[in-house]
């Protein structure tokens, strides 16, 4: 299975193909910068989950789209990632 996608800021065709990923609990979560100017299949991109790099990206976001949420909001958001594999 596979997703393509591309973003606002980059017009180039990025495909993630969810065969390359291992879903065990025991692994590594994974993370992606979308803001990335790569293209093709961008599966082997992917980085171990790092709450501190996240938390950047998450609030580059927030910030350049303008969204405004309440800080309750916010804090599911950085601390999404704790719910996984539970």
């Amino acid at each position: 299975m596979q997703i393509h996608f591309n973003t606002a800021s980059n017009r180039n065709v990025q495909i993630i193909n969810f065969n390359e990923f291992d879903y065990d609990c025991s692994t590594p979560k994974m993370l992606y910068n979308i803001n990335n100017n790569k293209q093709g299949n961008i599966s082997k991109l992917f980085t171990p989950f790092n709450k501190k790099v996240n938390t950047l990206i998450l609030q580059t976001a927030i910030k350049t789209n303008k969204v405004h949420f309440p800080e309750v909001i916010l804090k599911k958001f950085y601390n999404y990632h704790e719910s996984w594999c539970l």
